[in-house]
């Protein structure tokens, strides 16, 4: 059984999850800039995902944008939600590559926190579109 939730409400479901997407986003990006967080192979790797988190970022905005106009983009959503979880497993497997790393103390810890809130804003995304029916914009 869906749950009915009005349009606006569910904006700012996904308005929300934007932030800890940004988050990580620019935590990985702060790890990737400073050349002693890590090693240069992994470098590459963390800007990609960086680029991918704005990418998604993008894509919720637009679904938001396009939704006022009359089409809904749920593919687009649900794939958001998928990629997310896939990249917090992902960036977890990495976390625990540098538990105790010579190159900075710190950067397992703050991994692990980057795939914690991946993990969380993708099931968050998921259960938002597929949970709950949204009810149509009523104008005034």
């Amino acid at each position: 059984m869906k749950t009915v939730i009005s349009q606006n409400s569910f904006h700012r479901m996904l308005y929300g999850g934007m932030g800890p997407i940004a988050a990580v986003a620019i935590i990985l990006a702060i790890l990737a800039i400073h050349p002693s967080a890590i090693p240069e192979h992994a470098s590459i790797t963390i800007w990609l995902t960086v680029i991918v988190h704005l990418l998604i970022i993008v894509a919720l905005i637009w679904t938001i944008k396009v939704y006022k106009r009359g089409d809904d983009r749920k593919e687009l959503q649900i794939i958001a939600g998928v990629i997310l979880i896939v990249f917090g497993v992902l960036i977890s497997t990495g976390s625990f590559a540098y538990p105790d790393s010579p190159y900075q103390p710190s950067v397992g810890s703050w991994m692990f926190i980057c795939a914690g809130c991946d993990i969380v804003t993708g099931l968050f995304i998921l259960i938002a579109r597929i949970f709950f029916k949204i009810r149509p914009f009523q104008s005034k």
